[in-house]
């Protein structure tokens, strides 16, 4: 019995063979959908029957050709100086930090022109540098302030202007090509850079002979910065944290610069200096900073176990070497922080709750966590609050508290 033309609904093979071809019934005409269901590899495609329209293509000014000809030559040739500006510059940077201070000279027998030209060009034209051009600078100010303490040492130690005037030349030619650029994330990576150099700086000198009885921050910070070089490392700090302070980003210049901080990475006395130079600016930023910075931790890790353990740490980490500078805020300008804590209390008062359960406002958790994390800031926090610690004002406090968990608000337990 002959079998009828294959149904449009019925199923095919599962895989074309040569004993049922793909191709279709000869007796019935084709579809668009048949054609989309066939697999592409069996699809023939006929010959094109038209050409393509030329009428109304333009066709290239030869002039053009020959300009972008040129401007591809320009690119490559750009790209090559580029190459061979970042070899030198390479070239300029090797060896450790150490090599610095061995009493041999690494640069400072070295021209001013031979030590500010290639990193400034480097600076300007190769964007993803920048920070190795910070890091040279603080190369710089090593050899320099190695040199300047070994003068304090011994009053016969001979030394040349040249690092001095190239750390200077660096940093004033650099200021107005950093002037047109408005951006944060710049802004910050350079401030970060600066805070390694900062750490180096006291990592390599605090034992020495001019540090002796150099063993608090505030008295490195003033040891540190008899040196030229170190001075002029500072201005360059301050005219970052300006820029940054500019834009609105003061909670950022905290919180950058608290991230960095570990074991390995000291920079109390650099704190010093921001602190005294920056007064108003840090005390009313720091408590809102840390305050963010925990609330922001709490809503990332509270409802995801995802890595809740690393952020902990890593938070842990940060609050630790937040608690020193509070501390440290509270002991030099007691009454402006008094009046920022006691303006963040009644804020948290007001809180209203939240559709996620908690409470907008996490100032009073936060002032909680401050005060169990240091019996200093414990009793700074009840003498700056000792007047507005009411029984309505505990039990708001009391309502708060209860929607964290005490992980939260209580020191780790070790």
């Amino acid at each position: 019995m002959e079998e009828g033309p294959a149904s449009p609904d019925a199923e095919g093979p599962a895989s074309p063979t040569e004993q049922c071809p793909a191709s279709p019934s000869a007796n019935r005409v084709e579809t668009i959908e048949d054609v989309d269901m066939r697999p592409s590899s069996q699809i023939e495609v006929a010959a094109p029957r038209f050409s393509w329209p030329t009428a109304n293509i333009t066709r290239a000014d030869p002039q053009e050709i020959i300009e972008q000809e040129k401007k591809t030559g320009y690119l490559a040739r750009g790209l090559a100086d580029n190459m061979a500006l970042r070899d030198r510059f390479m070239e300029m940077v090797k060896g450790d930090v150490q090599a610095l201070y061995r009493n041999r000279a690494v640069y400072a027998n070295t021209s001013v022109k031979e030590l500010t030209e290639t990193p400034i060009s480097v600076f300007q034209k190769i964007p993803m540098m920048r920070s190795s051009v910070i890091d040279y600078f603080g190369r710089l100010v090593h050899e320099s302030a190695h040199s300047s303490f070994s003068r304090m040492e011994k009053a016969a130690y001979k030394s040349n202007n040249s690092l001095r005037n190239a750390i200077e030349e660096i940093f004033v030619t650099l200021q107005p090509s950093l002037l047109t650029i408005n951006s944060c994330e710049l802004y910050i990576e350079m401030l970060q850079s600066l805070c390694r150099v900062a750490s180096e700086l006291i990592g390599m000198n605090k034992d020495r002979p001019c540090f002796s009885h150099n063993k608090n921050p505030e008295d490195q910070y003033h040891t540190l910065r008899r040196a030229e070089s170190v001075a002029t490392f500072l201005k360059f700090v301050d005219f970052v944290i300006v820029q940054l302070a500019n834009m609105d980003k003061a909670e950022e210049i905290i919180v950058s610069i608290l991230r960095l901080e570990g074991p390995s990475i000291k920079l109390e006395w650099l704190w010093t200096h921001i602190v005294h130079n920056f007064t108003g600016t840090i005390v009313a930023n720091i408590f809102s900073a840390g305050l963010h910075r925990f609330k922001n931790f709490f809503l990332k890790t509270y409802s995801a176990n995802y890595l809740k353990g690393m952020r902990q740490r890593d938070f842990q980490v940060w609050h630790h070497a937040y608690v020193n500078l509070f501390n440290f805020i509270s002991h030099k300008h007691k009454f402006r922080l008094r009046e920022v804590v006691r303006i963040a209390y009644q804020d948290g008062l007001q809180s209203k709750l939240g559709e996620n359960g908690f409470y907008e406002d996490f100032s009073l958790p936060f002032i909680f966590k401050l005060a169990s994390s240091s019996p200093t800031v414990l009793h700074f926090i009840l003498d700056s609050l000792k007047d507005l610690v009411t029984p309505v004002n505990v039990l708001k406090a009391t309502q708060q508290l209860n929607t964290i968990p005490t992980t939260y608000i209580l020191p780790e337990q070790r």
